[in-house]
């Protein structure tokens, strides 16, 4: 129900920005949603932070990394272990969620996590690093691209 709550409130969220002509990330994020329809009853939206910190930094962290809350990588890992196995991550900069997944996919596979489903919309068409990651890794990844 909370899963439910929240993608409503996103996709309001969402009509309310394009009513008034302002794209907003969750705007983004709810359309690369749509696309990816990942077929799970626990698929959880990850945005890579824009701005303030390195995506290696960011993907290393193993403590608290000031403003962010222990790290994308920490907070991919504790939906892992709430049973997750399903994830739209939402980037503005290719380079940037590239080079993040790769660093993200690595430290899962020396955790030997597998049988995920990753599917990546941030400006970017195909990444044969990641797809090469993700083939050793036994996860099922795909691109979604946005006007």
């Amino acid at each position: 129900m909370k899963k439910i709550t929240m993608l409503a409130l996103g996709l309001l969220l969402a009509g309310c920005a394009s009513s008034n002509g302002v794209k907003s990330p969750e705007d983004g994020m709810i359309k690369s949603f749509a696309k990816c329809a990942l077929k799970s009853d626990s698929t959880v939206i990850m945005l890579v932070p824009s701005r303030g910190f390195l995506a290696d930094a960011i993907a290393s962290a193993t403590t608290s990394v000031s403003n962010n809350d222990g790290g994308f990588y920490n907070n991919l890992t504790d939906k892992i272990q709430e049973g997750v196995d399903a994830f739209v991550i939402y980037g503005e900069s290719g380079m940037k969620t590239e080079s993040l997944m790769s660093n993200v996919f690595t430290r899962l596979k020396e955790r030997n996590v597998n049988g995920m489903h990753f599917c990546i919309s941030a400006g970017i068409e195909k990444s044969e690093k990641l797809s090469r990651l993700a083939d050793e890794l036994g996860i099922k990844l795909s691109f979604v691209t946005l006007p």
